[in-house]
């Protein structure tokens, strides 16, 4: 059985350019309650766990929007198991695509 099958696909105009924007967007939104979180928590062992979960969610976006960058060279892209379009004015198999 796929591992996939019960989870929603993603929508088709969301491609791996829009999401290397948006991961960018959404690791931004984690620095800001990262920085709520270690303001406003009064327990240190709740600052500490929800530093730790949002630290764990930036580094997942990261690795996932590399794998973005990366996913030009072969046309063909996951993220978090999702597979994605890759834009059709996206030149397969090109390196010079990639950006920051």
């Amino acid at each position: 059985m796929d591992a996939t099958a019960g989870l929603a696909a993603l929508p088709g105009w969301l491609d791996a350019e829009r999401l290397r924007g948006l991961s960018i967007v959404v690791m931004a939104g984690l620095v800001v309650v990262a920085f709520v979180i270690a303001r406003l928590a009064q327990r240190i062992l709740m600052m500490v766990i929800g530093l730790a979960i949002v630290a764990g969610l930036f580094v997942a976006l990261w690795v996932q929007r590399d794998q973005l960058a990366e996913c030009q060279a072969t046309c063909s892209c996951t993220v978090f198991g999702q597979d994605v379009v890759v834009p059709s004015d996206a030149l397969c198999g090109d390196n010079t695509l990639l950006s920051p």
